[in-house]
């Protein structure tokens, strides 16, 4: 809308004006015509400038155009002013110009004289040109001014309402004009630029007819579907369905969904290129309609989402695999809310909770699958990871929904959802119950080694060369006495302790070593902190660093074992054997007892030894001969001690004869109970050792050991020598045992060389003669005499049938017999008369004549010390006697007892030569005499056996059951009377050997040692040493020697293997292992039969014969036998 300012001063109503007014109006119209005409601008702004001119009589005039901005208006076109003005002059659009001041009013201006204008500033190039007065109006846009149309005259001139109406016509049609103009230019530009981008566009973009033909594609779809131009494109498709869909039913299923809703976005089909390849396409598509409303194709834009396709179905695998990975994962994977509630897992998790599927693990706590002790720690762990950081290899305890507690360790992290940004905590979990298992079995094993260790008292170490830091295990701190929370200078400490003597032969030992690049083992000495010293053995190892050939040595390893109860114990066995070894030599306790005490000063350095026995009363102690100790000194402190007797429980022997225990004086000058202080003063001698020798609880004699040192008690010391004693009642009960056993064969023999003499028609002179001799032999007896019984006058007479000496000179004088031929007895008599008087044998030791009756049975002989008188009887008559003397030993009634078989012998032969009944003793009394013997052979047997099991009472019984369990498995084998007999007394005599070995390690609750074993595997070879004089009619000492051998070679003490072995042998094996396993032993319970049949039959055919198994299980399991 145009607002024009009237001056009213210059209206006229003239003929003139009216015409002047009618040609302004034509030029109006005329200029409105061109105005739809004309397409320049520039011309057109020219007429308009041109039009006012000339119907104004204007001889300037100018559209000013408001330049972008609003500041400045330039001079476009115009009439009267030059080239130089016109677009080039620019005036600003303030209100200090003309034009300025046009706009800011809103109004057209009129100015009659430019130079008394004040409203505004006159440019200088008006006044130049002498312009006077002038007109402005606005040229309106739609939106906006596009600016200022001015005319100008150099005379004066007024302008009137009809002047201003023509000018702001003019100034309305041309500001329409371009204002047209400038829309049309816009809408080219538009259509050019929408031109451009459909063409340039990156997506297809196309318009279709309904019968499926392209009316229309862009550059993009051709090139996308493999065509050279859209032209192309257009012309080479005729049926879209069939020729460019790879599923024509896909475009018919397009076609409904337009039909049915007039567009469609996001279709995605799958098309054919002109080259044959598919590609995915999305289309948003809608309905194009004609003139009528009615759909007369379709337009769209497609995209080529091939790669998006391949993108996603890449996706979709990924996730597939991811799934899969999740799924199958062996850890429990899970995601938890800040609430601690499990919203998503793997089916993993729920097995670990102990549920069928995830879905029953999903919107659970997971503080209701925890220990009340993990709780609390799950909750610090989520407040960490909620605070942005993650934690890993967290262990828990989690509580299955069975019960069951599962180690589990748990990694964490936060993330956020990217829909919602809340916050979650994804966990991974994993069952540690085998690692724990594996972990504890470490320990154990671990805790194994150490006290492995601990029971070898041996540890590791390791030594760097270079910084000589030294890592010990705890054991090395317990053998070196040293605080294992204390490592600081370890190696400084450890050198120190070892023994001032081996330290330099230590240090060039391990020098050397180093130097040569080999290791050698070596045993030396280490003080403790608390003084004690200790022996160890050390080895080790050489370490080298990277490199080639000459690579340098970085350190040493190995590893260290105190070996003092070791070394100690090796001494006390060869200590035992060398002892042993000497004992085995001698003859009598005396001088059992002078070895021993020669082989413990020389072998423990201790300087006097001797030996207390009792009297032959066991009223006291007195001195023995045997003792040890050669210097000058020594022999006054003896020749004072053997002054001395000790009654039980008085001074040093006395006491430990009383306790039959061993007692220990660290200094005896100090000691007010030692009764020979006075004496020990003068020898130098200050601590002192008493040791009972016991034989089946008795003490036999007292060692006591001396030393010119004080000592404080040595319990080890003690110990041995304690070994020591028992070893050597082992041994005289061994020996006595042994010498039992020659008596028992002496006697044997006597018996049946006397039946065989008598039988054979020998003179039973030289008979009984004979047996007088071997008699004296086997009682250690001077003289002996036979005697039978006469009657003369009522008087009582001995007639001699024989005499013997072991002296020679007392046999026989040159007139016949030493002895007379008959004697008298008296009644009165002590001795013989005795004997008839109490009808029984006669006892008699420490004589002084012993009556007239004893001087004369002996033919006058010199008195003898002891004398043993035993009747012969026919009935209840006494028909003779046998009598012996000795001058130094005593006799007992174990005398009588042994020597009884012998005399039965000997009565059975006297009352057959007296009836002149050789042949019916031939017939009779000697199947007597036989039986006597083979009750005389048992009593052998018996009396070792039991000499046997009284050194050993937990095997007490064990030979009995032994011997009878093996001829019952020889019975179930088939074998013959002769053999089960043999077998018999074998199986009796098996383990006689064990009276060798110590009884402390027989009974020693806990287990034995290797060097304990070693001794009592001596056992078998001893059997056979006491058995082999034995004349048994069966192979009894191979029998026993054998029992522990093995069919595989793995028994002793030879290694025999198979049938190296006897069968006997290998009967006694499995009876043997059967009763032991079966019974109790001081280191273990009864393990029960079943156990030991187990063991057998598991052994069969490797250790034991499988032939003797099957009895022994027959016998067993299908006869029902007992061991009782």
């Amino acid at each position: 809308m145009s607002v024009v300012v009237i001056d009213k001063s210059s209206e006229s109503s003239t003929p003139e004006a009216m015409e002047h007014r009618m040609r302004q109006q034509a030029a109006v119209a005329e200029f409105g015509s061109r105005a739809l005409r004309e397409d320049d601008v520039e011309r057109l702004m020219t007429a308009a400038a041109e039009t006012v001119a000339g119907n104004l009589s204007a001889d300037y005039c100018c559209v000013l155009e408001l330049l972008p901005g609003g500041e400045q208006l330039l001079a476009r076109a115009g009439t009267g002013w030059s080239r130089e003005v016109l677009g080039r002059m620019t005036v600003g659009a303030g209100s200090d110009s003309q034009a300025g001041f046009t706009l800011a009013s809103a109004a057209p201006v009129i100015i009659d004289d430019l130079s008394r204008e004040t409203r505004f500033k006159v440019p200088t190039l008006f006044l130049e040109q002498g312009l006077v007065s002038g007109l402005s109006v606005i040229i309106y846009g739609r939106d906006q001014p596009f600016g200022v149309l001015g005319a100008h005259t150099p005379s004066r001139r007024t302008f009137n309402e009809h002047d201003v109406s023509f000018v702001q016509s003019v100034a309305n049609i041309l500001g329409a004009a371009i204002e047209r103009q400038r829309s049309e230019e816009a809408r080219c530009e538009a259509e050019a630029r929408y031109r451009e981008i459909v063409e340039n566009a990156p997506d297809g973009i196309f318009q279709t007819t309904l019968d499926g033909r392209f009316s229309y594609a862009n550059n993009a779809l051709a090139k996308m579907l493999g065509y050279a131009s859209p032209e192309e494109l257009v012309e080479s498709i005729s049926d879209i369905a069939t020729q460019l869909y790879a599923d024509h039913r896909q475009r018919a299923e397009l076609v409904g969904l337009l039909r049915e809703r007039g567009k469609v976005k996001g279709f995605e089909v799958r098309v054919r290129r002109k080259d044959g390849s598919i590609i995915w396409v999305s289309a948003n598509i809608r309905v194009v309609n004609g003139n009528g409303g009615e759909p007369s194709g379709f337009k769209g834009i497609v995209e080529d989402i091939t790669d998006r396709k391949k993108a996603e179905e890449d996706l979709s695998r990924s996730e597939r695999q991811y799934r899969a990975l999740v799924e199958t994962s062996p850890d429990a994977i899970l995601l938890l809310d800040e609430e601690m509630r499990v919203r998503m897992c793997n089916r993993r998790a729920a097995e670990l909770a102990g549920l069928s599927r995830p879905g029953n693990l999903t919107g659970k706590s997971i503080t209701e699958f925890l220990t009340p002790a993990s709780v609390q720690r799950a909750m610090d762990a989520a407040m960490v990871i909620l605070s942005g950081k993650s934690v890993e290899n967290l262990e828990f305890d989690l509580v299955a929904a069975d019960g069951r507690e599962v180690p589990v360790e748990a990694s964490g992290a936060l993330m956020e959802l990217p829909e919602t940004g809340e916050k979650r905590i994804i966990g991974f979990v994993r069952d540690i119950s085998p690692r724990k298992e594996t972990e504890s079995a470490l320990v154990a094993s671990e805790a194994r080694l150490i006290e492995a260790q601990r029971l070898a008292h041996l540890g590791s170490w390791e030594w760097e060369v270079a910084t000589e830091e030294l890592i010990w295990t705890d054991e090395l701190y317990h053998i070196f006495g040293f605080d294992p929370s204390d490592s600081d200078d370890l190696y400084a400490r450890f050198l120190a302790a070892i023994h001032p003597e081996d330290q330099d032969r230590f240090l060039k030992t391990m020098k050397e070593d180093l130097e040569r690049d080999s290791t050698r083992d070596m045993d030396f000495r280490i003080i403790r902190p608390d003084g004690a010293e200790r022996l160890v053995s050390g080895s080790a190892e050489i370490v080298h660093g990277d490199g080639g050939p000459d690579r340098m040595a970085v350190k040493m390893r190995g590893t260290i074992q105190d070996i003092t109860e070791q070394r100690r114990a090796e001494q006390e066995l060869r200590l035992l054997q060398i002892i042993t070894m000497a004992v085995n030599e001698t003859d009598d306790l005396n001088s059992a007892l002078e070895v021993t005490l020669q082989k413990v000063c020389e072998l423990t350095g201790w300087t006097l030894g001797e030996a207390w026995v009792p009297d032959s009363g066991g009223k006291h102690l007195e001195c023995s001969p045997a003792w040890h100790g050669g210097a000058v000194e020594m022999r006054e402190f003896r020749e004072a001690s053997c002054q001395y007797v000790f009654p039980d429980g008085v001074g040093l022997p006395g006491r430990v004869w009383a306790s039959k225990r061993p007692e220990w004086i660290a200094d005896v000058t100090e000691d007010g109970k030692f009764l020979r202080s006075e004496y020990a003063k003068k020898a130098g001698l200050k601590a002192a050792v008493a040791i009972p020798v016991l034989m089946k609880d008795e003490v036999v004699a007292v060692m006591d050991f001396f030393v010119r040192e004080p000592r404080k008690e040595d319990s080890k010391f003690i110990e041995l020598i304690s070994s020591v004693a028992a070893q050597l009642g082992s041994v005289i009960i061994r020996k006595r045992a042994e010498e039992k056993v020659k008596d028992y064969n002496m006697l044997l023999n006597a018996i049946s060389r006397t039946l065989l003499n008598f039988v054979s028609g020998i003179a039973t002179a030289k008979v009984f003669e004979d047996l007088l001799y071997r008699l004296l032999v086997l009682t250690h007896s001077e003289l002996g005499f036979i005697g039978e019984v006469e009657y003369e006058d009522g008087k009582l007479f001995l007639a001699t049938r024989a005499f013997n000496s072991l002296r020679e000179s007392r046999r026989r004088t040159d007139d016949g017999l030493a002895a007379p031929s008959r004697i008298e007895v008296a009644g009165d008599d002590p001795l013989i008369g005795r004997l008839f008087r109490e009808q029984g044998p006669v006892i008699a030791n420490g004589l002084d004549g012993g009556g007239e009756g004893l001087a004369a049975l002996f033919g006058g002989h010199e008195p003898a010390r002891s004398f043993l008188g035993v009747p012969f009887k026919s009935g209840d008559s006494i028909t003779g006697m046998i009598g012996i003397a000795d001058g130094e030993s005593d006799f007992s009634e174990e005398t009588v007892s042994f020597l009884h078989p012998l005399l039965v012998t000997c009565a059975n032969v006297l009352e057959a030569d007296r009836n002149d009944e050789r042949r019916l003793m031939a017939e009779r009394d000697l199947v007597e005499s036989l039986q006597t013997l083979q009750l005389t052979f048992e009593g052998v047997v018996q009396a070792l056996a039991s000499t046997a099991e009284s050194r050993d009472p937990y095997t007490a019984g064990h030979q009995q059951r032994v011997s009878n369990l093996a001829v019952d498995l020889a019975r179930e084998m088939g074998l013959p009377p002769d053999q089960m007999e043999g077998l018999r007394v074998a199986g009796l005599l098996h383990d006689l050997g064990k009276m060798a070995v110590p009884v402390e390690i027989l009974s020693k609750p806990g287990r034995i040692n290797e060097h304990e074993f070693n001794i009592i595997k001596t056992h078998s070879e001893v059997s056979y040493e006491i058995l082999k004089p034995v004349g048994f009619p069966w192979p009894v000492a191979e029998m026993a020697r054998q029992h522990h051998e093995r069919l595989d070679g793995s028994g002793y003490p030879q290694g025999l293997k198979g049938e190296e072995i006897s069968l006997e042998a290998r009967i006694l094996a499995v009876a043997d292992v059967v009763e032991a396993m079966a019974s109790h032993r001081p280191y273990r319970a009864a393990r029960g039969i079943e156990a030991a049949l187990e063991e057998v039959e598991g052994r069969k055919g490797e250790l034991f014969d499988p032939e003797v198994v099957d009895a022994c299980l027959t016998l067993f399991r299908e006869k029902g036998y007992s061991l009782e």
